[in-house]
């Protein structure tokens, strides 16, 4: 995923983690433009249980980016791109990526046009939210 971003806009700045608690960190610090995040962050051996799932994360990061910038919406000010990554690509997991606050859904395997479409779609102010994708969400009808 590092290597199709750096592809697709080579100035950007690319962190990586490991868990949902330290992409939540990473938002709340830094409000990145975009966050490509995976609906499963699977099993943590040390602790033999299964850690925070990618719409869980989502809720929370949309609801600390709020707080933090409660009052600051205005000129120039842009909702960040939450897209999910995921194998567990179907109608009910969309549904709910969605509604957990995700602008967009991709499925394994990722492919660069895919993420380079949603990707300048977003900046390019083409992209429909969440409530005008309907059920169609993850098409592009107007490329």
């Amino acid at each position: 995923m590092r290597t199709l971003l750096k592809k697709i806009v080579p100035e950007w700045r690319v962190d990586e983690v490991e868990t949902a608690d330290e992409a939540l960190a990473l938002v709340k610090k830094d409000a990145p433009d975009v966050v490509l995040l995976d609906e499963d962050f699977g099993f943590d051996p040390a602790t033999s249980e299964m850690r925070k799932v990618g719409t869980d994360a989502t809720r929370e990061m949309r609801a600390a980016v709020l707080n933090e910038r409660k009052g600051t919406r205005g000129v120039g000010h842009r909702r960040m791109l939450i897209v999910g990554c995921t194998g567990y690509e179907s109608g009910a997991h969309r549904r709910a990526a969605l509604a957990a606050g995700q602008d967009h859904v991709i499925g394994k395997p990722y492919q660069e046009a895919a993420i380079k479409k949603v990707i300048l779609a977003w900046f390019f102010e083409k992209m429909p939210g969440p409530a005008e994708a309907g059920g169609n969400a993850g098409e592009f009808p107007w490329f």
